[in-house]
């Protein structure tokens, strides 16, 4: 059994690589976070792959940030490094991180999981967009 388990992770940190698997491994910002301004979710239904990003704003900066995603190691790994982008960063800044910043601040993702990196930036757009233009939304409902 032993050899599966090390053939295993060599495959998969083979496949991920040590920052994406650092990532999934011991993440930082993965939970609810109850006392979020604002929240957004974006999803995959070709794989199922799901997140949804809690922002705390407080004046223009994202004070805090967390996600739950539900997905393979990439999509939490993008979800980490898309916290890291933001943390503390004033909502332009945050507005203009994209998926292929996410992507290289992982150092790179196999081309197959880069669509996780649009997802973890998706619901980071989303919840800014929430965020600005509530007051609208709520106007004309």
């Amino acid at each position: 059994m032993r050899r599966r388990e090390r053939s295993f992770s060599f495959e998969v940190a083979h496949r991920y690589g040590e920052s994406v698997l650092r990532r999934f491994y011991q993440p930082r910002y993965a939970g609810r976070m109850d006392s979020a301004t604002v929240s957004a979710s974006a999803g995959n239904p070709a794989c199922g792959d799901t997140v949804t990003l809690f922002l705390r704003i407080d004046g223009v900066t994202v004070a805090a940030v967390s996600y739950l995603a539900c997905g393979c190691p990439a999509l939490v790994a993008c979800c980490e490094a898309l916290c890291e982008l933001v943390d503390g960063k004033d909502l332009d800044s945050a507005w203009e991180v994209t998926d292929e910043a996410v992507v290289a601040h992982l150092g790179g993702l196999p081309p197959q999981k880069v669509h996780c990196s649009a997802l973890a930036a998706v619901a980071l757009h989303r919840a800014i967009w929430r965020y600005l233009f509530s007051d609208l939304e709520e106007e004309h409902k």
